[in-house]
């Protein structure tokens, strides 16, 4: 289910759940057997650190058996974030674990360990990573703990109080920094602030800071550090979460293995490449279900399919089809439709044929569009499923009212790509720098490719499409006439066809799209997509062609396409648009404004 748009606080969600679901929770235990005194001790320790709101219990009389719930805050993230994970934003995932209260660590596994949102029905996407990570977690604790030797390990020093490193956290600093602000001034709220501002801003820099923030959090494969057991099990868990929480993206979610670098810059979730993994995605349904997709943003998945197309009818498409798709054959459970290592173009383009527009779908729940689909082509499903869970950016439709009427085309969408963490320095060096805006202009067939794996620097690569007169680097421009010649390779999207570029072989049955496909988009298709840049690794050349050589100084904001109903000439040949002109500038404030909130 997607995000829902009511309004969470982790505060008053805890509140709802001590006053409804959790009514019978107490932590008055005299009628019953007592709890472990570890496990007495390691609850007060969690609530010293963490906040009396982080956790509840419940204990039966008569019986050993109890149920904790720890409660893991959503509000670190961004609502982008959340609304792209599946999450409703402010209210906190529930960890509810069942254990036997007279013996605690002392046994080879918990009964059982389920993570949820109250408000929430659905257990796909983040919450169930969350969940086998927890498990895993707990799983892998349990073979290597006890009760004596977690007492041994309980460190006798002063303890961080999680609200201090929670309060920091919402300064802009990361988890891990906060963590060793706290350690260095031993608790100190105040004096931590300070020394993480001095750290921050000493003159010409970052070795100071960098050298006091561990290295791990500067390592894109952070969050897999397992906190240390000096405050016990259930803090160092709350903790563990907590960090994992904001890395979901980089790990795969059946497997929990990292992905490549260049996949892990990316904001959505994303099953990895091995066929297990595949395999497993399809039995357990993972991520959001594809009606839901189809109910919330018919426009967006009808953009995802021409974008798609695009690459599959590329002459390109060995180089620009990526990730390739890759899914389960209904009829062949055993075995890979297609995939990175057994690529089949046609039958690619003979399924995008016969695949119909989201708005044919609104309304169906998932039995029937998997029925409906399965009517134009077998792998039309497992493919369309893949087409919409491989996006790893967030994309939504721009409401009206936000959208750049200077930009002339009604097909305007906020994209945000750039993960968590990585939004978190890149605020923090604009805070420092300062930054701009400028516009990145690609062919269609690019950005299948582009909105899975992030702007790369493809200049000097076999990717190249265009020149690279500045050498390898992204190339940018506030000059949106200038960045639409770097799109003007089109496709045209017809009625009733869609044709392949001349010098392209064609396919042996012609794709044709039904004609439906034009309530949204047709005729010649132009992307382009404004992006936030921060100005410290900015190269401004001549003739405004901008260049940077890192893509975490990039950050996409908005989106726009243009089509017959709206064609770029429609706004190149009527005036100059700059974002550096100061009516562009306050609509692109406008059209951003919750983000940069």
């Amino acid at each position: 289910m997607a995000a829902s748009d009511q309004n969470y606080s982790d505060s008053s969600c805890e509140s709802d759940c001590d006053e409804n679901e959790y009514d019978d929770f107490s932590d008055d235990v005299k009628d019953s057997a007592p709890l472990h005194p570890l496990l007495e001790d390691d609850i007060q320790r969690l609530q010293s650190m963490c906040g009396e709101h982080c956790f509840d219990y419940r204990v039966l009389p008569g019986i050993t058996d109890m149920t904790l719930h720890i409660f893991i805050p959503t509000s670190v993230l961004e609502r982008d974030t959340a609304a792209a994970w599946n999450l409703n934003y402010g209210e906190p995932l529930t960890v509810s674990i069942s254990l036997e209260r007279n013996v605690y660590l002392d046994v080879s596994y918990f009964q059982k360990i389920e993570v949820f949102q109250a408000s929430s029905k659905s257990r796909g996407g983040a919450v169930l990573q969350l969940q086998n990570i927890a498990l895993s977690f707990c799983q892998s604790s349990l073979r290597n703990l006890t009760n004596e030797n977690v007492s041994r390990a309980v460190s006798k020093t002063i303890n961080i109080k999680y609200a201090d490193v929670l309060y920091l956290v919402e300064m802009g600093f990361l988890e891990s920094e906060a963590r060793n602000a706290l350690k260095a001034t031993k608790g100190l709220k105040e004096d931590a602030v300070a020394l993480l501002l001095d750290c921050e801003n000493e003159v010409h820099s970052t070795d100071a800071f960098d050298d006091f923030v561990s290295s791990e959090s500067n390592s894109p494969c952070t969050g897999k550090e397992v906190p240390s057991l000096e405050n016990g099990f259930l803090v160092q868990l709350y903790q563990y979460l907590n960090q994992r929480l904001l890395t979901l993206n980089g790990y795969c979610p059946i497997c929990d293995n990292a992905h490549e670098l260049c996949k892990m810059a990316m904001l959505k979730p994303y099953v990895c490449h091995r066929e297990l993994c595949i395999f497993s995605f399809t039995t357990l349904g993972l991520m959001s279900d594809v009606a839901d997709s189809v109910e919330t943003s018919p426009k967006i998945i009808d953009l995802l399919l021409h974008l798609t197309t695009a690459a599959a009818l590329s002459e390109r498409h060995d180089l620009i089809l990526s990730p390739y798709p890759a899914f389960v054959d209904p009829a062949e459970p055993t075995e890979l439709a297609m995939h990175e290592k057994c690529k089949k173009i046609g039958l690619l383009r003979a399924i995008l044929a016969h695949m119909p527009p989201a708005v044919e779908l609104f309304g169906y729940d998932r039995k029937d569009i998997q029925a409906e689909l399965e009517k134009r082509h077998p792998l039309c499903f497992p493919l369309l499923r893949w087409i919409i869970h491989s996006n790893r950016s967030h994309i939504v439709v721009l409401p009206e009212h936000q959208q750049i009427k200077l930009m002339g085309t009604k097909h305007q969408f906020l994209m945000r790509s750039m993960p968590p963490l990585e939004e978190r320095k890149f605020i923090k060096r604009r805070a420092k720098h300062g930054s701009t805006f400028a516009f990145h202009g690609s062919p269609i067939e690019n950005w299948h490719a582009i909105i899975r794996e992030g702007l790369i620097l493809a200049s000097g690569t076999s990717k190249q499409l265009h020149g690279a007169a500045y050498g390898q680097a992204i190339y940018l421009s506030p000059s949106l006439q200038l960045s639409m010649g770097y799109s003007q390779r089109t496709m045209r999207f017809q009625n009733r066809r869609m044709q392949t570029p001349a010098t392209e072989s064609p396919p042996s049955e012609e794709p044709i799209l039904p004609e439906v496909w034009s309530h949204y988009l047709c005729g010649k298709l132009c992307c382009i997509a404004l992006c936030e840049v921060v100005n410290d690794k900015l190269k401004k050349n001549n003739n405004e062609i901008w260049t940077c050589t890192d893509s975490s100084s990039v950050c996409t904001r908005l989106f726009f396409v243009f089509d017959q109903a709206n064609p770029p000439s429609k706004v190149i040949g009527q005036r100059s648009i700059h974002t550096g002109n100061h009516e562009m500038h306050s609509q692109i404030q406008n059209a951003i404004r919750d983000i940069l909130r």
